[in-house]
């Protein structure tokens, strides 16, 4: 029997019973936040079919989750509170994010999800603002 998961793209505030198969695309240190004493850590969820979200986990939750939530594994995750981004926080063009505390399920699977590279968003060296490069032999 084959469980039918969700897609981010179909995951939106109200929505409950979804269930989205993610692997973990990029994880952040912990930080401080700028207004309160409040520490939180941001990940980078990418479904099969490449699309993103913002899940965020505050204070004890980042040391409940630190093991469960790994750079490049492959988990079920659900029951997360699904919530409009603030726009002051917001990472690129993510209009939700998933705030991950102890109500969300989540389920690490042997089986791992491949990222499409082209989902990834790289900065030549030469374009970054402030670094001078040097030519190679063959420029």
């Amino acid at each position: 029997m084959s469980k039918e998961f969700q897609l981010i793209s179909n995951v939106s505030p109200g929505s409950s019973g979804w269930t989205v198969k993610v692997v973990v695309a990029e994880k952040f240190s912990p930080r401080i936040a700028q207004k309160s004493p409040t520490k939180y850590q941001n990940l980078i969820l990418m479904d099969t079919e490449g699309s993103t979200v913002q899940a965020t986990l505050y204070g004890q939750n980042i040391t409940a989750f630190q093991d469960q939530l790994t750079l490049e594994n492959t988990y079920l995750v659900s029951n997360a509170m699904v919530k409009i981004t603030n726009p002051e926080y917001k990472a690129k063009s993510r209009e939700v994010q998933w705030i991950i505390s102890g109500r969300t399920r989540i389920r690490k699977l042997s089986s791992k999800l491949c990222i499409p590279i082209d989902e990834k968003d790289f900065t030549e060296i030469k374009n970054i603002q402030g670094v001078k490069t040097v030519p190679t032999p063959d420029e």
